[in-house]
């Protein structure tokens, strides 16, 4: 019930929490190429990663078929 969906332009797409709830934002990013293909961050998505290092995870989803809507995934936790 705490999980929002943020508007476009804040650095993120999702806000959550852990289970000490503290707040985790979850920037997700999909590709239908494998899971090295290179993906695009904007200077705010950049810039909120690091003001927020602890709690900044990007979701990427890779391999996504459209046909089926599903994809294969792994978490990136910040690397600043």
């Amino acid at each position: 019930a705490k999980v929002k969906i943020v508007q476009d332009g804040e650095g993120y797409d999702i806000l959550s929490f852990d289970d000490r709830g503290n707040e985790i934002h979850i920037e997700v990013k999909t590709t239908t190429g494998s899971a090295t293909r290179p993906f695009f961050l904007s200077r705010n998505e950049v810039a909120f990663s690091k003001e927020h290092p602890d709690g900044y995870y990007i979701y990427r989803l890779y391999n996504y078929s459209h046909e089926n809507n599903n994809a294969d995934f792994f978490r990136i936790s910040s690397c600043w």
